[in-house]
């Protein structure tokens, strides 16, 4: 996708796709950028033809369809790594460069990759969105904001941790 070019007709083919859908409305900007981060991969030619094709096939009360259903085949991504889409490479050199940074991003990315797999009638949906906008709220903010962001997840997963220690050593 060319994303500077293509990004007003992708927004004009999801707010069609919601308007079926979700009973006449608009796509929110979470679900928007989810999609899009989802998709980034997909030429636009594409991804109008699934959606005239869902349109065509909607039926009443049906679920918004997930991203990989805008897709004419299946995403280029290592599925022993759900909901995210990762450049390996990409991510390690961040990772590397700027841990903060990175963890913020990672957090930002794993919310979308949730939030597109997700119609905004599904549990769950709610708690994605607002972790969503945390990070991006938190994206850009000056580095104590970040720090300070990524101390009280630090410290909410460490309770989890300590009230529940077999979830604790997931990971480790």
């Amino acid at each position: 996708m060319n994303r500077a070019r293509d990004f007003k007709s992708f927004q004009g083919q999801l707010d069609q796709l919601c308007a079926t859908y979700l009973e006449g409305r608009k796509a929110s900007n979470a679900l928007l950028e989810a999609y899009w981060y989802a998709l980034e991969d997909v030429p636009i030619e594409e991804i109008t033809a699934n959606v005239r094709r869902l349109v065509a096939q909607a039926a009443k009360g049906a679920p918004l369809p997930k991203p990989r259903e805008l897709r004419s085949r299946p995403a280029l991504q290592d599925r022993n790594l759900p909901g995210i889409d990762m450049n390996l490479s990409g991510w390690e050199a961040l990772k590397a460069r700027d841990p903060v940074s990175f963890e913020v991003e990672f957090r930002l990315a794993r919310a979308a990759r949730e939030l597109a797999g997700m119609s905004a009638i599904d549990p769950g949906y709610d708690e994605w969105t607002r972790e969503y906008q945390r990070w991006a709220a938190v994206r850009y903010a000056p580095r104590e904001v970040q720090d300070a962001a990524l101390a009280r997840i630090r410290a909410r997963q460490g309770e989890f941790a300590r009230e529940l220690p077999e979830f604790g050593q997931v990971g480790r």
